[in-house]
């Protein structure tokens, strides 16, 4: 019988210190997180498909059940994509498990009370870390403001579906997240790994927080040079650039609603606030 995967979830904020925590983290032979994974798509995509009428009809007439059936495609694909990892817990990271709809799939078919990781940092940073990237590799600090926050007309900013993940996950309270601020990370970094590893459940480590090289690395044909270095040490890089006044005003009107989220006994009139704002972010 093949042996279930155990795994928890990870939806960072990019550039938010993710590649330092799994650097981290894979220093624990018991553990394996790698970079962005298409776990999380390739699963909501067989659901979708799973959840059409006519393939339900289908399912129905050949008298299977068709939510035992996705239970059992999607758990199968975790392991099939992790397979030769089934002694270790599996981190997966893809910015969008914090959203509504994947925390209900993976409430319904993968685990009842899953543990996911946001990791956090203030958003200029992100920002003007994520340009200064985009920079190096040749490109205008205003297509990148504009890539970033803003879009193309017909889809959003790209950070904004992960800024959706964070946001979700801080208005619902749930004590599956486990939040992660970058400053703690890089200033705290024991006190912080240690906290994480009891909301896992599952026994500290003594790591080497001397970080020389990842683990695992991003396949450089397919991100940015630089945007997943993670440098020797543990400390915060200086970041030159300037935003724009229209980035600066965007990512006010961020935060505002971020922090909104994030409060306790929210009125309602807040609360719609961020919801509207919630789904403004996915479209």
């Amino acid at each position: 019988m093949k042996i279930k995967n155990k795994i928890a979830f990870f939806a960072p904020i990019h550039r938010t210190g993710s590649s330092l925590l799994s650097s981290i983290l894979n220093q624990n032979d018991k553990i394996h997180s790698e970079g962005h994974s298409p776990l999380c798509a390739m699963l909501w995509d067989i659901q979708s498909s799973l959840d059409d009428e006519l393939t339900v009809n289908s399912v129905l007439a050949s008298h299977r059940d068709p939510e035992d059936l996705k239970k059992s495609f999607l758990n199968s694909l975790i392991d099939d994509y992790y397979q030769g990892n089934s002694d270790k817990l599996i981190i997966d990271k893809s910015s969008y498990w914090g959203l509504a709809g994947n925390f209900e799939m993976i409430e319904r078919y993968i685990d009842p009370d899953p543990k996911i990781i946001i990791t956090r940092r203030d958003l200029s940073d992100v920002v003007r870390s994520y340009v200064n990237v985009y920079m190096e590799n040749g490109f205008s600090q205003e297509y990148a403001e504009n890539y970033l926050l803003f879009g193309d007309g017909f889809h959003g900013g790209m950070l904004m579906r992960s800024i959706a993940s964070t946001l979700w996950a801080q208005l619902s309270k749930k004590s599956n997240f486990f939040f992660v601020d970058y400053d703690l990370l890089v200033d705290n970094t024991k006190e912080t790994i240690d906290a994480l590893y009891d909301f896992l459940e599952i026994d500290r480590f003594s790591h080497n927080f001397n970080i020389k090289e990842k683990k695992y690395q991003d396949d450089q044909n397919f991100v940015l040079k630089g945007l997943s270095e993670v440098r020797p040490g543990i400390s915060k890089r200086k970041i030159s650039v300037v935003l724009s006044d229209n980035a600066t005003n965007k990512i006010k009107e961020i935060d505002s609603v971020l922090t909104l989220s994030n409060t306790d006994n929210l009125g309602e009139l807040d609360f719609k606030k961020v919801v509207s704002f919630y789904h403004d972010c996915l479209n």
